[in-house]
């Protein structure tokens, strides 16, 4: 059932527990949200899954007629929760204007973005660029010795990593 308020609000119900509710900040809903299925995928917990034949995907757009070099076009965020109830940011990986955009040039770069311990700062570790360089930020890492490499490769079978550089 829905219940309408004189404020515009709209609360949702399933089974007498609320669903769904907007508010003047916006909309809030309790559950997993499904896009083109009806259950969730099997052994899943996910708040959003999205379902199609060609594969499931989300968009995140920049609405600007303007975007220049270093603006965010999207962003994915991941954060922890302590024992004191308050959100950190631990993770990021951005999609950001690498040039300035024009009518057919939308030249990006991906950012991939990880705290360190002791801090609640994430800092970039790997960008990819408009046209294919990876930039790998040297780790501050107290100590010596293997573990202390910008780039680790490792291979299970042989335990010998390999790099190619062409």
């Amino acid at each position: 059932y829905a219940i309408f308020n004189q404020d515009g609000a709209c609360e949702l119900y399933y089974d007498n527990s609320k669903k769904f509710e907007t508010t003047s900040a916006g909309a809030t809903i309790d559950g997993q949200v499904l896009i083109g299925n009806t259950s969730p995928a099997e052994g899943t917990n996910n708040a959003l899954e999205v379902f199609q034949t060609w594969g499931g995907r989300i968009g995140l757009a920049r609405n600007d007629t303007s975007t220049a070099a270093g603006n965010n076009i999207g962003m994915i965020s991941f954060y922890g929760n302590d024992a004191n109830g308050t959100y950190q940011l631990s993770a990021t990986i951005a999609a950001t204007a690498d040039l300035d955009h024009d009518t057919g040039d939308k030249p990006g770069r991906l950012e991939f973005l990880t705290t360190p311990d002791g801090s609640n700062t994430p800092v970039e570790r790997l960008r990819i660029d408009s046209i294919g360089r990876h930039k790998i930020t040297k780790p501050v890492i107290s100590g010596s010795g293997s573990n202390c490499a910008a780039l680790k490769v490792n291979d299970d079978y042989d335990h010998y990593g390999v790099v190619s550089v062409k």
